[in-house]
C-alpha cells in the first residue's frame, strides 16, 4: 500500500437497466471530499422511485452534506483538529441535507416527498471513519482485521420499503456509529449493489469478500483517477452487476492514510 499523506476517492453512478427501459432518469449520486491531511467526507443518495424528482433531491442531499462538514471543518482551529467528534459533524450534515432539501421544494414549487432520497455520510478523521445514515445502502470497511460492515440496510416488513430522509420522522429513523479506527479503506454503496456487495446468513448482513477485496487491492494501486472512476463505472454498468439488480448503482472507495 502507498504511503498517504491525505485520504483519496473515487466512484461512480450508473443508471440501472430498469430505469432505462422506463425512460426514468438515474436518481442516484454522490459527492466526496478531502478537506485536509486529517479530514475526507463522502455520500452518496437513492432517490425513491416513487418520486417525482428523486434525481433532484439526491444531488442536493449529497452536495449540501459534504459542503456542511467542509465548512465545519474549515471554521475549526487546525489545534483542535483531532478532538473533533465527526460522528456529530455527520449528523449535522445530515441535519444540513434535510434543510437543503426544504428549501429546493419551495424553489422547485413542489412538495418535499418529491425530493425523496435515502442518504448516507461518511466522515473521516487519518484512518477513523463514522457514518450517518438513513435508508437503504451501506458502508463497508477495511481494516488489517478483515471487512466489517459499518452500517447497512435495515430489516423492514415489506421489499423496498425505506424511510426517506424527507420523511415526517426522519430524526429518528437516523442509524449514527461511533468512530471506527485502523481503517485501511472505505466502501460507501447503493442498494443496487447490496446483492453482489453483501451475503445474508442468520438475518445478519456481511461484506463479500469476493466483490470488495479486489476492489480495495485495486484502490491502493492506482494513479490515474480519471480511469480509476471509468473503470469502476465499468464495473457497475457491466452485465455480471446487472444480473444482481435492474436499479441504479452507485460505489464510492476511499483510501486512508494511517493514524498518527
Amino acid at each position: 500500500m502507498k504511503t498517504l499523506a491525505t485520504p483519496y476517492f473515487f466512484g461512480a453512478s450508473v443508471i440501472g437497466p430498469l430505469h432505462v427501459q422506463l425512460a426514468m432518469p438515474c436518481q442516484d449520486s454522490f459527492a466526496f471530499k478531502t478537506i485536509d491531511e486529517d479530514f475526507a467526507v463522502a455520500a452518496i443518495a437513492d432517490g425513491l422511485g416513487s418520486a417525482s424528482k428523486a434525481d433532484i433531491g439526491a444531488k442536493v442531499a449529497v452536495k449540501s452534506a459534504v459542503k456542511s462538514v467542509e465548512r465545519a471543518i474549515k471554521a475549526t482551529a487546525i489545534a483542535t483538529h483531532k478532538s473533533v467528534d465527526i460522528t456529530t459533524l455527520a449528523k449535522d450534515a445530515v441535519t444540513a441535507a434535510r434543510r437543503a432539501l426544504e428549501k429546493r421544494a419551495k424553489t422547485e414549487e413542489c412538495s418535499l416527498r418529491d425530493l425523496a432520497c435515502t442518504l448516507l455520510v461518511a466522515i473521516t478523521l487519518r484512518d477513523a471513519v463514522a457514518a450517518v445514515h438513513i435508508g437503504d445502502g451501506a458502508l463497508v470497511v477495511d481494516t488489517d482485521n478483515g471487512l466489517h460492515l459499518i452500517t447497512g440496510p435495515g430489516e423492514s416488513e415489506y421489499t423496498n420499503e425505506v424511510t426517506p430522509l424527507t420523511s415526517q420522522d426522519w430524526e429518528e429513523s437516523l442509524k449514527s456509529t461511533s468512530a471506527v479506527s485502523g481503517v485501511n479503506g472505505i466502501a460507501l454503496f447503493t442498494d443496487g449493489c447490496q446483492r453482489a456487495g453483501l451475503k445474508k446468513a442468520d438475518n445478519n448482513y456481511a461484506p463479500f469478500e469476493g466483490f470488495f477485496r479486489p476492489l480495495f487491492t485495486y484502490a491502493t494501486q492506482i494513479d490515474d483517477f480519471e480511469q480509476a472512476n471509468q473503470d469502476i463505472y465499468d464495473l457497475l454498468a457491466s452485465d455480471k452487476l446487472s444480473e444482481h439488480s435492474e436499479d441504479d448503482k452507485t460505489l464510492v472507495l476511499g483510501i486512508l492514510p494511517k493514524g498518527t
